[in-house]
């Protein structure tokens, strides 16, 4: 299995909002699914320097500011014309801040649209996202929700 060092962008606006950006559909790591922008770390390459690429290939924007987060990592499939292959990847997410313009979809991305955090629970992240904002406190674990319904079933039912 290869590794692969991947930076990742979490750009908020002044008004709270997420920029995400939509996989294409049987193409890459996690298709079809809302990402953040960011992607490989080349050779000879900086973090910054990557953040910053990524960021201006897949939403046409320039980076600001930016400040590193918690440190994840994930195995996945990434799926290609010649088939798939298992990498491990290792996430090095940023809080950023962008300069003046409209994001727009570049390489990687199908569309690009702002959210509100509320909208994120019920939009199809890819499984490190769901990770990064379930820590921000952005999402909610479902399992603890579920758990907390049955937990007040069982309590009315005891209790008849």
């Amino acid at each position: 299995m290869k590794t692969k060092v991947v930076v990742v962008a979490i750009i908020e606006n002044e008004r709270g909002q997420i920029l995400l950006g939509r996989k294409k559909p049987n193409s890459g790591v996690y298709p079809n699914t809302w990402h953040n922008a960011g992607g490989g770390v080349e050779e000879g390459e900086t973090l910054e320097q990557a953040l910053r690429r990524e960021v201006q290939e897949e939403t046409k924007l320039t980076i600001k500011d930016f400040k590193p987060q918690a440190f994840l990592d994930d195995v996945a499939i990434k799926y290609t014309e010649n088939g798939k292959e298992e990498f491990y990847y290792i996430f090095l997410p940023y809080s950023v801040k962008i300069g003046k313009g409209n994001p727009k979809a570049g390489s990687d991305f199908e569309e690009v649209r702002w959210f509100d955090k509320d909208e994120l629970q019920h939009t199809k992240l890819n499984h490190p996202t769901k990770i990064r904002f379930r820590e921000l406190g952005w999402i909610k674990w479902v399992v603890l929700q579920r758990w907390v319904f049955i937990q007040q079933r069982l309590n009315l039912i005891l209790t008849r």
